[in-house]
């Protein structure tokens, strides 16, 4: 019930969205390139998406659709690209120690009522297994088994819920932290044997 009501369609709601700068920061959800399938390579400027890789562009129109002159590029809108994404990494093999995403972040751990206690500027690193986030002065391993939850916040944040403690991260104002949300909820349900659960956004 909640899922259902809480469903969105901005197809439905804007027609004629007029803006100079409609795909800024559309990166911030959109990982993976619908052309060539690289991931980490996407940037947005005003009214357009780039792909870095193989040079794609695709502009966001004043209808919430995308055009490009790319033959090869057959996405629609942002849910088509948004579900191709997700079904394109739900399709790759993931070793547990091999690297799927890193970035660099700034480390906090929010306090009730208090400051948030900053632990330091660091890597940010994803495994098949578990996070770590290393810094100057240590490397902090949370393995997924001992994950309680993963959750994008805003614009440039993410919690992980980890055993009694939570670790907040945050980034450049176009990060993505939507592929790590993704992706640890895809290895937790494989895991689980869950074909189709949550994913967590």
């Amino acid at each position: 019930i909640i899922l259902e009501n809480l469903k969105v369609d901005d197809l439905t709601y804007y027609n004629n969205y007029k803006s100079k700068k409609s795909a800024m920061y559309l990166e911030r959800v959109l990982y993976v390139c619908p052309v060539c399938k690289q991931m980490h390579s996407l940037t947005s400027k005003n009214d357009s998406i780039k792909c870095n890789a193989c040079g794609m562009k695709a502009k966001y129109n004043n209808d919430l659709t995308f055009s490009s002159e790319n033959e090869t590029f057959k996405v629609k809108n942002v849910l088509e690209w948004y579900n191709f994404q997700i079904e394109h990494i739900k399709n790759n093999e993931v070793i547990d120690d091999e690297i799927i995403y890193e970035d660099d972040v700034t480390l906090v751990i929010p306090r009730m009522f208090k400051t948030k206690q900053k632990i330091g500027d660091g890597l940010l690193r994803m495994y098949g297994n578990r996070f770590e986030i290393l810094t100057k002065k240590e490397i902090i391993t949370l393995g997924f088994d001992e994950i309680e939850a993963v959750t994008y916040l805003g614009k440039k944040k993410m919690n992980i819920y980890y055993e009694d403690k939570t670790y907040q991260v945050f980034g450049e104002k176009n990060i993505n932290f939507l592929k790590y949300v993704h992706m640890y909820y895809i290895q937790k349900n494989k895991k689980e044997g869950k074909e189709n659960d949550f994913i967590g956004i």
